[in-house]
């Protein structure tokens, strides 16, 4: 947590997905977003929550060694949006994974904003 108690680091292992059992426990990326980093940010009780987007955690980026598919974005979206409603806006930050004929990151940023249809 951050020296004024509004920043909380979540660490994840690198090779995590969405859901992966570590120790026979379920704690990917879906359990260090629902169980650690949306209760801190609702406890702030913010009049809005400003994303930065870090497609960088899909497999095919490689940059951050995270292993979500572009499928993942839309549980994340609707995970924000039950807990936030309209009070989310996004910002790109980060996302490398540029190859020639790729639509990973465009269908990731698709799939994010799905929950606001």
């Amino acid at each position: 947590v951050g020296p004024r108690m509004n920043c909380k680091n979540v660490v994840l292992s690198p090779g995590v997905g969405w859901e992966d059992e570590v120790g026979g426990d379920i704690k990917g990326y879906e359990h260090a977003l629902t169980q650690r980093a949306i209760p801190f940010l609702k406890e702030k009780d913010p009049d809005l929550l400003l994303v930065a987007c870090g497609f960088d955690a899909l497999e095919e980026d490689g940059t951050s060694k995270l292993c979500l598919q572009p499928g993942d974005y839309r549980k994340i979206g609707e995970e924000l949006k039950k807990a936030f409603g309209n009070r989310v806006v996004f910002g790109l930050e980060g996302g490398y994974c540029w190859a020639d004929g790729s639509t990973v990151l465009g269908d990731s940023v698709l799939e994010l904003s799905r929950a606001w249809e």
